[in-house]
């Protein structure tokens, strides 16, 4: 890539998702992956929930991981930045 300008949407395509060629609503599209995502995120994080409060005791209590706190605010920006691009891309099942 030297000597072109980086592209967001080529950095999508390189990654191999697809792009949204239904005519779904996009809440249509993402209810079931959506579900089951945040299902499975709810069971992991109560399954990890004595390990998760003991990485918050640690972010507090060290001057070393105190930047932890500021990760998923920063996820979560990059995201919300991109979401026009993300947008037009579909879940798709690889099976």
């Amino acid at each position: 890539m030297v000597g072109s300008a980086f592209s967001s949407q080529s950095a999508l395509d390189a990654v191999g998702l697809p792009i949204n060629t239904q005519s779904h609503t996009p809440i249509q599209q993402w209810s079931l992956p959506l579900g089951v995502w945040v299902s499975l995120t709810v069971i992991l994080v109560g399954a990890y929930w004595s390990t998760l409060s003991a990485m918050v005791v640690t972010w507090g209590s060290s001057d070393s991981f105190q930047h932890c706190y500021f990760v998923l605010p920063f996820v979560l920006y990059l995201l919300w930045d991109k979401k026009d691009s993300l947008a037009s891309y579909a879940p798709q099942q690889d099976w």
